[in-house]
C-alpha cells in the first residue's frame, strides 16, 4: 500500500528578467511626481563660438544656446490573482497539505508576468507595440498570423520572409503566453472582434494562432498588435497602445523623443550603425568615439542579443594565443575594460546597445517590487456577492532618456 506523494515546486520557467534588475540600477530623477505634465530641461544644442577681435574691436554678438525640454509620463502596470474562500482557508489551516502556499504562487506569477513585461519595455517603444501583421489575414477560430517587426522596428524582421530564423522565433516568443491577449490595431483604431487570445506561437515560421471571442476580424498587413488584456473595455482604451515607456530602440531610433525632435535639436540623436557583420573591437571603438565626441561621457554598459554576444565572443577566442594545452577553457567571457557587458532572453536578435547608464533615468511611485515580493506586495478586495478575493499589484514608473547622444545602436550583426 501506498501513498500519493509530491515534491517542491519546480520551476521549468525563467522566474523573471534581467531587465527588472537593470531597471533597479537605473538612476533616479531629480524631478517631482506629477499627475500633470513633467518636463526635461536638456542641454543639447551646440554654443556658438565667440569672436576673435582686434585691438579695440567689436565684441562678440551676445547669443547662448537655449536649453531644450522634453515632456515624461507616468506609465502604470497593473496585474491580479483571485482566491476563493475556500482556498484562503486552506493557505491558514493547511499549510502542511499544500505544495506552495496559494496566495505566494499567484504572488510569484505576477511577479514573473510585470518581469517579462519590464523586459519588452527595455527595448520597444512608447507606442506599445509587440509587433505587426506581416500578410493581411482573417481570424475566427485558430488562425494563424504571420508577423515581423518586433516592437514595431524594421531592424528585427522587416517582412516575415526577410527575417532570419532568429528574428522569426523572437517574434513568435514575443506572443508565449497562451493567457495573453492581443489585437491590431488599424487607423489608430481597434478593429471590430479584434481582441483574441494566444493559442500558440510558432517559432520556425514566425507566426501565432489565435482565436477571437466575438467572431470574424481582418488583421491587416502594417497593422501593430498591442496586448489587450483587460477586463469588458474592448476599445483602444482596453489596449496599451501608447501606455508603454520609451526603451532603446525609440531612444536610438524615433525621429522624435519627449517631444523632442532630431530637427529641432541635431544632438538629439544616437549613433547607429546598421553595416552589419561581427561584433568586435572597432564597432564598440566607433560607439566609444561617438559617446565621448558627442555624448560628453563614457560608455558604461553594454547590451548584446544571445548570438551577438555568441559570435562576438568565437571572435576573440579565435584570436587567443595560448602557452599550452592546459590553457584551453570553456569560460569564454566576453569583457571590455568599464564596460558592463550585458545578455538576455529579450535582447533583440541581431542588435547590439552601447551606452552610459547616466544617459537614462527612472522614478517610482512606491519601490520597485522585488521578483521574489509575496503576497504582502497586494492589496486585497472582495468581489461583491462572491466568495472571492482578489490580489492586485499596481505599479508606477517612468524611464526618460536624458542623453541620445550617449547611446550607440548597431543593427544586422553576425550571430551564432
Amino acid at each position: 500500500m501506498f501513498k500519493k506523494t509530491a515534491t517542491g515546486l519546480l520551476d521549468a520557467l525563467q522566474a523573471s528578467s534581467p531587465e527588472l534588475k537593470w531597471l533597479k540600477k537605473t538612476p533616479d530623477a531629480a524631478l517631482i511626481p506629477s499627475g500633470l505634465e513633467m518636463r526635461l530641461i536638456l542641454n543639447v544644442l551646440f554654443q556658438r563660438q565667440g569672436a576673435m577681435i582686434p585691438d579695440g574691436g567689436y565684441e562678440s554678438t551676445t547669443a547662448l544656446a537655449a536649453p531644450q525640454s522634453g515632456t515624461v509620463t507616468f506609465v502604470q502596470y497593473n496585474d491580479r490573482f483571485a482566491l476563493t474562500g475556500l482556498g484562503r482557508m486552506y493557505d491558514k489551516y493547511a499549510k502542511q497539505g499544500e505544495v506552495m502556499q496559494l496566495n505566494y504562487y499567484g504572488a510569484k506569477k505576477v511577479m514573473e508576468g510585470l518581469g517579462r513585461k519590464i523586459g519588452y519595455q527595455t527595448y520597444g517603444f512608447s507606442t506599445g507595440t509587440i509587433a505587426v501583421v506581416d500578410t493581411t489575414a482573417t481570424v475566427t477560430t485558430n488562425s494563424n498570423v504571420l508577423l515581423k517587426q518586433a516592437f514595431g522596428s524594421s531592424l528585427i524582421g522587416s517582412t516575415n520572409a526577410a527575417a532570419t530564423a532568429n528574428q522569426l522565433t523572437y517574434l513568435a516568443q514575443l506572443f508565449r503566453s497562451t493567457g495573453d491577449l492581443v489585437g491590431p490595431i488599424h487607423s489608430a483604431n481597434v478593429v471590430t472582434n479584434g481582441q483574441a487570445s494566444i493559442v500558440s506561437s510558432t517559432n520556425s515560421t514566425g507566426s501565432i494562432n489565435v482565436t477571437t471571442a466575438g467572431g470574424s476580424s481582418t488583421w491587416t498587413a502594417g497593422d501593430a498588435i498591442v496586448f489587450y488584456n483587460t477586463v469588458i473595455d474592448t476599445t483602444v482604451a482596453g489596449t496599451e497602445l501608447n501606455l508603454w515607456p520609451s526603451g532603446l530602440l525609440d531612444a536610438t531610433q524615433s525621429a522624435t523623443l519627449h517631444g523632442l525632435a532630431t530637427s529641432t535639436a541635431p544632438n538629439w540623436a544616437s549613433y547607429t550603425d546598421s553595416s552589419g557583420g561581427r561584433f568586435g573591437f572597432i564597432k564598440l571603438r566607433r560607439g566609444q568615439q561617438y559617446i565621448n565626441n558627442y555624448g560628453g561621457t563614457d560608455p558604461d554598459t553594454l547590451i548584446l542579443a544571445n548570438g551577438v554576444l555568441n559570435d562576438a565572443t568565437a571572435a576573440e577566442r579565435s584570436a587567443r594565443i595560448y602557452s599550452g594545452t592546459s590553457m584551453f577553457d570553456l569560460n569564454g567571457n566576453l569583457t571590455a575594460k568599464g564596460i558592463d557587458v550585458r545578455t538576455s532572453l529579450l535582447a533583440p536578435p541581431a542588435l547590439a546597445f552601447l551606452y552610459d547608464s547616466d544617459a537614462f533615468t527612472k522614478l517610482d511611485m512606491g519601490d520597485l517590487p522585488s521578483e521574489n515580493g509575496g503576497p504582502d506586495l497586494f492589496e486585497i478586495d472582495k468581489l461583491p456577492n462572491q466568495n472571492i478575493w482578489v490580489a492586485s499589484l499596481n505599479y508606477a514608473y517612468l524611464r526618460a532618456t536624458l542623453n541620445r547622444a550617449a547611446i550607440a545602436c548597431f543593427s544586422g550583426l553576425s550571430e551564432q
